[in-house]
């Protein structure tokens, strides 16, 4: 999914609702953020098993995939899982007459006003099948809105509106957890699905601060902006071996080492910290993004 990936956890079959150097260290360090921002958007949704008793064990047929576009706007949740990938394996033929469609579905909440997403026709060749969803023109995060994933199989003549609301037409079905954890020691209890849109869709805690997005577009944001500003620090560094003790490479690295804490620390804790001398008198960072600290 671009660098963003969201897989949907495995399917089931559809069962009626029922220490080296320290520029080193600071490399591993960058890196393994990185991965986290990648594996961040790669959270799994559910897995797809045929259609079994419930106390059966139920093999796995297919994965689905949030995708992001990329196309990511500063304040918004928008172009972080806008797309879908569906891949499926030993999957029957449909019946004569018949062709499998694939769907997005709301939460499980009978007062929702969301409706549902047709994710496309699923045709099967030998066995497999692999659809992409590009998304909306307005590359809606889907997983802001949807948490359920329904394959039915209808008639292939007239392309269904809407899934059937026949359980017997479903064939396979999935579903982010919306269990609570009774056990978390917090005021507040979340579910997995909480949790994945605090990553990828919205956070409440950046929600009162006027920041759209989840958690994990933030940390890829400022992840950016240390890189920049290391890569910078230690050129700087690198091209005034020539003149040592230079006053100027010095003032510059320091700068760009205290945006590093801002964006690390945020720069509340970083002006307590930092002497008054290097931080200046203004804030050296975007005011917005370092709202989000990455060690807070």
């Amino acid at each position: 999914m671009s660098t963003n990936q969201s897989q949907f956890a495995t399917y089931e079959q559809a069962v009626p609702p029922v220490r080296p150097s320290h520029r080193r260290r600071l490399y591993f360090a960058i890196a393994a953020l990185l991965i986290v921002v990648v594996i961040g958007s790669g959270l799994a949704i559910v897995l797809l098993s045929p259609r079994t008793p419930v106390t059966a064990q139920q093999p796995i047929v297919g994965h689905a995939f949030f995708v992001s576009s990329g196309q990511l706007t500063l304040f918004s949740d928008r172009g972080i899982a806008d797309q879908v990938q569906i891949n499926l394996q030993n999957i029957p033929d449909p019946q004569a007459g018949k062709s499998y469609y694939a769907w997005l579905l709301p939460d499980n909440d009978n007062n929702s006003r969301v409706t549902p997403i047709f994710l496309g026709q699923l045709p099967v060749k030998h066995g497999q099948v692999s659809v992409f969803y590009p998304g909306d023109t307005d590359n809606t995060d889907l997983l802001a809105s949807y948490s359920r994933f329904l394959i039915t199989e209808e008639n292939a003549s007239q392309v269904p509106t809407n899934p059937s609301l026949d359980t017997s037409t479903w064939r396979y079905f999935a579903a982010f957890s919306q269990a609570f954890n009774p056990a978390a020691s917090t005021s507040v209890h979340y579910s997995l699905l909480d949790h994945l849109r605090h990553l990828l869709a919205r956070d409440p805690s950046l929600e009162k601060a006027k920041l759209g997005g989840g958690l994990d577009t933030w940390l890829f944001r400022n992840m950016e902006k240390i890189l920049e500003w290391a890569g910078s620090a230690r050129d700087t560094q690198q091209s005034c071996q020539s003149t040592p003790g230079n006053p100027q490479c010095a003032a510059f690295i320091q700068r760009q080492a205290t945006r590093i804490l801002d964006y690390l620390d945020g720069p509340y804790i970083t002006r307590e910290n930092v002497p008054p001398a290097i931080q200046g008198s203004r804030l050296l960072v975007d005011p917005t993004i370092a709202q989000v600290a990455l060690l807070e």
